[in-house]
């Protein structure tokens, strides 16, 4: 594992600094892992914060080998990872993915995930795979809104880098099953999924009451409302509210 991996005591972001490695020429999975972010990135212009050696930031060179269209198969193997290393190392229950990249125990944030690809017009050539997962942090700035940690929820501390390893061998796992299992274990964990919730639907700034019935192939949210009318969402054309 050693040599796929580095950690650093400090950067602006690990993202930023796997971006600014030879990528071409570093094994899959290739992971940077830090202590501390400066300028920790969330999706858009959010950031991540995170106090000093408390959490899990990472992250994690992949070489897909698929088309741009299924790009979101990276995102479904990455949660589910996560998902499955918290489970791993907790027992913490009911872990839901809230669509289209973040990890929910009820109704709060313990982590999130930031992918951005590299692709020509067939496929993705890589993808350089954000993670931040809250682990030993006790209190939060009052500017995050819902956040939550493993210990929080269990008043236990865990090692960082186990969990580290942990995730890693998980997205190999996921890596290696076929999509429909992939899509079809992402469905079933999903966040509010059949509950009726209020949501914003971003164009016309409208609140609307739906629930989730699942994702398509693309990765697009589906929702249905109570006169049964099915819609369909990409990323950041909808909001939830908490």
């Amino acid at each position: 594992m050693s040599t796929d991996y580095i950690y650093l005591e400090e950067t602006s972001s690990t993202q930023t600094y796997l971006k600014s490695l030879d990528v071409n020429a570093l094994p899959e999975f290739y992971c940077v892992r830090a202590g501390y972010q400066q300028q920790g990135r969330g999706r858009g212009t959010n950031r991540w914060k995170s106090l000093p050696n408390e959490n899990l930031m990472m992250s994690v060179l992949l070489f897909p080998d698929t088309s741009p269209e299924k790009q979101f198969d990276i995102s479904c193997m990455t949660a589910l990872a996560l998902v499955k290393a918290i489970q791993q190392n907790t027992d913490i229950q009911n872990i839901k993915i809230k669509w289209p990249n973040d990890i929910y125990i009820q109704d709060k944030k313990i982590a999130g995930i930031l992918i951005e690809h590299t692709l020509s017009v067939h496929q993705i050539k890589h993808s350089i795979i954000g993670i931040g997962l809250n682990v030993n942090q006790k209190h939060f700035s009052e500017t995050i809104p819902n956040p939550t940690s493993m210990f929080l929820e269990t008043g236990q501390r865990y090692n960082v880098e186990q969990l580290c390893f942990d995730v890693i061998e998980h997205l190999k796992k996921w890596k290696r099953t076929d999509r429909q299992t992939l899509l079809d274990k992402y469905n079933q964990l999903l966040y509010r999924k059949e509950k009726f919730c209020q949501y914003i639907i971003k164009r016309n700034n409208t609140s609307i009451a739906a629930k989730i019935v699942g994702i398509d192939n693309f990765g697009r949210l589906l929702l249905q409302d109570k006169a049964q009318n099915m819609m369909k969402f990409e990323l950041n054309e909808i909001s939830y509210i908490i």
